[in-house]
């Protein structure tokens, strides 16, 4: 029997606060026409003191488990493919996410490879969804 493994559902959270280009050349002594012109940058997102990349993806993860019309509970595997910011000592994001998200029947880990990351992840969750799943 061949498994069809896809996604079946995303979500996403970019904090509301941003500042703008005029902003960003003030701050940083960049001219704002470089900022519009070599980076295309209009403004950018900023984030608040309560999000950290936990929260984020937490915040992004409940919206993608909303539209799927899924249980959390239902959820198997949970792999942490964001980027880390030393939040606590020797944290294990995964598990975090994984609690934070409702996941409780899941097993989770982290996956930390720089810009390969997410490549490294989805290659990983593909194979355990076909040989444990």
């Amino acid at each position: 029997m061949t498994k069809t493994i896809g996604i079946e559902s995303i979500g996403a959270y970019i904090p509301e606060e941003r500042h703008t280009a005029e902003y960003i050349s003030k701050h940083s002594g960049t001219p704002v026409e470089i900022l519009h012109t070599k980076m295309g940058l209009k403004s950018k997102s900023v984030p608040g003191p309560d999000d950290h990349t936990v929260a984020m993806g937490v915040k992004a993860a409940k919206q993608a488990i909303e539209r799927a019309k899924i249980d959390p509970k239902d959820i198997d595997l949970v792999i942490w493919a964001g980027e880390v910011y030393a939040e606590r000592p020797m944290q294990t994001y995964g598990i975090k996410f994984q609690g934070d998200i409702g996941a409780t029947n899941a097993w989770a880990f982290d996956v930390n490879q720089r810009c390969g990351t997410i490549v490294v992840a989805m290659v990983l969750a593909k194979s355990l969804m076909e040989t444990q799943g």
